[in-house]
């Protein structure tokens, strides 16, 4: 073919075999005295030679001993071992001679060509067993009790394909028996991204009469490449990589120790090297390929491919040249929406789960409790986490969702926190652009508390029939286990807390195709594998212990995995359409809880200057502005170190904001916080302001204290006289009435506080080395709690003491004007 074509060849041999290639490529210009075994019967170097027990797809259960004999291209398998001979000049005239001394040529009962192997399984240190399988489901299985034999041919045998891999990445001009990948034809050099043009490379393959009668049954009983199939009759081995790709956000040690090593192997499989070039150059997936595309998603999809097949399975791509080029530019935007130009870095529990409203779950459980695998995450990685589950609580109207948060770390895995909060977005907005998501046979994703009560009596009924599950329902039901609570524990997360990470991938994958069934399937093919299990369980506390932990006894093997996905899809499910199931609420665990405060997930937009108001305190006092109120944003407006020291400055900042709420905020020098929220900003009075004429209602005021290492203490309106604030430039400011709440002094260098009958309020702080003690809230009003969010069993500090002031007086270190805008 020319210079051109030649040096393509040498450096394709290079990168295959390095400067100590053996030189037997007849490719390359390997000199043709030097053949391969299965071509004249000559032998050449053998990398690994050993005896092992043979199984292979052609007679699968017939067991023989062959001698293997690993070379730079293939497995060669005999009969016995092969007699070799020096090679020289002379090759030519020499034969090969047996050990009987017979002349005849010695053949080798088959061979494994590495350029056509698309799975190599047996990674595992104790592992006995070695399988090779192509693209066209021909496999075979070397099996041996020698210690170490196995890992040290997996090795040897990985590092000859990643050899190739790399060869094939070099040149793209290999022989088709050598290389991984085969030359394309005119239509693929010639493709451009349009989808018009993908097509003439990714045309739709014809199918038999048969092939389609079997896409139609729900195990699909496909081929191990059905949408490689449909993309090229042509298919080579996928040549990229298998693991990998990881963000920073994953502690790559604990991933590492969470998965079998065969995983990645078995699941990239399943996807050609043509099929992987096509998707790379898709906006979306053709609507005619997405069924197929689909049915290969259910076998997995190995980590070196995730953000690609991913992200085409939500909907479209992200990676160029087809993907979106504004994802940072989109999360940015959406940051701002939620937090503001003062982005919080940190967040502590609670956080949205989006568990809330049911009786059969705390209200606001800990981030670790709902998250199983939460420990996959570096530090920083659960910050991101935290981060998007509070962007998505303040960005979108979601009602209950756990399997929320679990979606998002599986995501974090592989696409960083734009693109995973992009992702998650794309569902939840097609899941809400459903007019009646009810009537859907499969919704996007579950987002209402009666639509998980819905799929949970969905999932009892059709696993009452058989033959899906009705042994272990029944059974489960005889031991008076409310089943339909058993349903929505499995369905409520998507199975994350009863399946290892690798599972749940598998799960996560399916369900960006498929939507929320694909849960309610895997949900139903964790009861059925389990069933003899279960029906061991002679007491409901059995029962309820081995449902806790139903699915942690799979593994990360690929069998185990492959096992669970063919059980899922092998279920009949009859009828999957949300409009034909009741409204009834089917246990008392999902029903809505009744009589209680429900803990309200907020935190106001901040802008910078943000002030030195934490993010935790910020986050619980905002629960109690009133909701009219918690659309506006804070905007600080006055603070000593910005304006200036002066009564006057702060009166006339506040002028100019005189019709808008306010929320201020006094710093003690050992560490106490305490303020005020008023429906009128400060203005000047004679007197206290009349509240007849503000044109916010009174009530909604309120004082705070948070002390050093307690939790905040809110003091709400008591209606008991009308004294809300005063403010002068000559007198100072006080909040509240018969006593002030809180005073400042007219130079704003001290500050003063007093029990008050406006709030009923206790003095809100004092210097810990004075003699003031500082009751508790319960303690002047025991109907009063700490602000919601904060654990109630810790009190506020009490200062030593044996007699209680009625006020203190201190030093001002920083004060802090916001204006509600």
């Amino acid at each position: 073919r020319g210079a051109g074509a030649r040096r393509a060849a040498a450096a394709a041999q290079g990168a295959m075999f390095g400067d100590g290639c053996c030189g037997c490529c007849p490719w390359a210009g390997a000199s043709s005295k030097q053949l391969l075994p299965a071509v004249d019967g000559l032998l050449v170097t053998a990398l690994q030679e050993d005896w092992f027990e043979l199984q292979r797809s052609r007679d699968p259960k017939r067991t023989r001993k062959v001698y293997a004999r690993l070379t730079p291209e293939a497995v060669a398998l005999y009969e016995e071992p092969p007699f070799e001979l020096p090679l020289d000049d002379q090759m030519e005239s020499v034969k090969p001679v047996r050990s009987d001394g017979s002349k005849q040529r010695k053949r080798p009962l088959d061979v494994v060509w590495l350029s056509q192997v698309s799975k190599l399984l047996g990674r595992a240190k104790d592992s006995k067993t070695m399988r090779f399988a192509t693209m066209r489901g021909e496999w075979w299985e070397l099996h041996s009790e020698v210690p170490g034999l196995i890992p040290k041919w997996v090795q040897a045998v990985s590092e000859r394909l990643s050899q190739f891999r790399q060869a094939a990445r070099v040149s793209r001009r290999i022989s088709p028996r050598m290389s991984l990948l085969s030359t394309p034809s005119a239509s693929a050099r010639s493709t451009s991204s349009k989808e018009s043009d993908l097509k003439d490379f990714g045309k739709p393959q014809p199918r038999s009469c048969l092939q389609r009668l079997a896409s139609l049954l729900p195990c699909g009983s496909q081929p191990e490449s059905g949408f490689s199939q449909r993309v090229s009759a042509t298919q080579s081995p996928y040549k990229g990589i298998r693991e990998g790709g990881f963000t920073t956000l994953v502690n790559h040690q604990q991933l590492q120790e969470a998965s079998d090593p065969d995983l990645q192997e078995a699941q990239a499989a399943h996807w050609s090297e043509q099929a992987v070039r096509f998707l790379k150059k898709c906006e979306k997936v053709p609507e005619d390929l997405r069924a197929d595309f689909g049915l290969t998603v259910r076998f997995g999809v190995p980590d070196g491919l995730k953000r690609l097949i991913w992200s085409l399975a939500v909907g479209r791509a992200l990676e160029p040249p087809a993907g979106r080029a504004d994802v940072g530019e989109l999360h940015s935007n959406l940051l701002m929406r939620a937090f503001g130009s003062a982005i919080p870095m940190e967040f502590q529990d609670p956080v949205p789960t989006f568990c809330q409203g049911i009786q059969g779950l705390e209200e606001a459980p800990p981030l670790r409790s709902v998250v199983k695998h939460l420990w996959l995450l570096t530090k920083e990685g659960e910050t991101v986490l935290r981060r998007l589950l509070w962007c998505t609580q303040l960005t979108a109207h979601i009602e209950f969702c756990p399997f929320l948060p679990n979606l998002f770390l599986t995501l974090l895995l592989v696409f960083n926190e734009a693109e995973a909060s992009l992702l998650v977005n794309q569902i939840i907005r097609r899941a809400q652009a459903d007019p009646d998501e009810g009537s859907s046979s499969s919704p996007r994703i579950i987002l209402s508390r009666q639509g998980m009560n819905k799929q949970a009596k969905m999932l009892v009924r059709e696993g009452k029939k058989r033959p899906n599950a009705p042994e272990a329902l029944a059974h489960l039901e005889s031991l008076g286990i409310d089943v339909h609570a058993v349903a929505v524990e499995l369905l409520q997360d998507g199975c994350a807390h009863a399946l290892p990470f690798r599972a749940l991938c598998r799960v996560v994958g399916s369900f960006f195709v498929e939507g929320s069934m694909v849960i309610l399937r895997y949900a139903l093919a964790l009861l059925k594998i389990h069933t003899p299990v279960i029906l061991e369980c002679k007491t409901a506390e059995a029962a309820k212990e081995k449902l806790a932990s139903l699915g942690c006894d799979l593994g990360e093997k690929p069998e185990a995995i492959d096992r669970l996905t063919k059980v899922a899809y092998s279920l009949v499910l009859k009828v999957t359409q949300m409009s034909r199931v009741s409204s009834y609420w089917g246990s008392s665990y999902v029903a809505p809880k009744r009589d209680y405060s429900p803990h309200i997930f907020c935190r106001p937009r901040l802008f910078e200057p943000r002030g030195n108001c934490p993010d935790e305190v910020w986050e619980a006092l905002w629960s109690w502005v009133p909701p009219t109120c918690r659309i506006l944003d804070p905007r600080l407006i006055y603070a000593p170190s910005l304006h200036g020291t002066s009564s006057r400055t702060l009166l006339e900042k506040c002028k100019s904001h005189k019709s808008e709420p306010m929320i201020f905020f006094l710093y003690t020098k050992w560490g106490d916080v305490i303020g005020g929220f008023s429906p009128q900003i400060w203005v000047r009075t004679s007197g206290y302001i009349k509240v007849t004429e503000l044109q916010r209602p009174v009530e909604d005021a309120f004082v705070f204290r948070k002390l050093h290492g307690c939790p905040v203490e809110v003091f709400l309106w008591s209606g008991e006289n009308e004294m809300l604030f005063q403010a002068s430039e000559i007198s100072g400011f006080a909040f509240g009435g018969d006593g002030a709440a809180i005073g400042l002094g007219k130079d704003l260098n001290r500050a003063q506080t007093q029990a008050s009958a406006s709030f009923r309020s206790p003095v809100l702080t004092a210097d810990p080395l004075d003699d003031v003690e500082t009751p508790t809230a319960s303690e002047v009003d025991p109907q009063k709690k700490p602000a919601p969010g904060l654990p109630h069993e810790q009190s506020a500090r009490s200062m030593s003491s044996a007699t209680e002031k009625t006020g203190a007086d201190f030093e001002l270190v920083h004060l802090e004007v916001f204006a509600l805008v």
